[in-house]
């Protein structure tokens, strides 16, 4: 068991790749503060909306939520 673990290890850390740079990871998305591109979604009756559309009416706050079925 002891070997298994030992060789598990030892390849397990032969893919990884080490750099005394660190590594600048870019958000994926909208940066804080920008516009939201237009977008399209097709509310709970089935009718595709635009942001746009809601947005001729005043602000709009965009929430997402993750439920547990993701």
């Amino acid at each position: 068991m002891r070997s298994s673990l030992t060789y598990l290890t030892a390849s397990l850390m032969a893919g990884m790749s080490f750099s005394a740079e660190p590594t600048q990871v870019t958000p994926p998305g909208v940066p804080v503060g920008d516009r939201a591109p237009d977008f399209r979604l097709r509310d709970q009756n089935g009718v595709d909306r635009t942001l746009k559309e809601f947005l001729k009416t005043g602000k709009v706050a965009i929430v997402f939520h993750r439920s547990v079925r993701w």
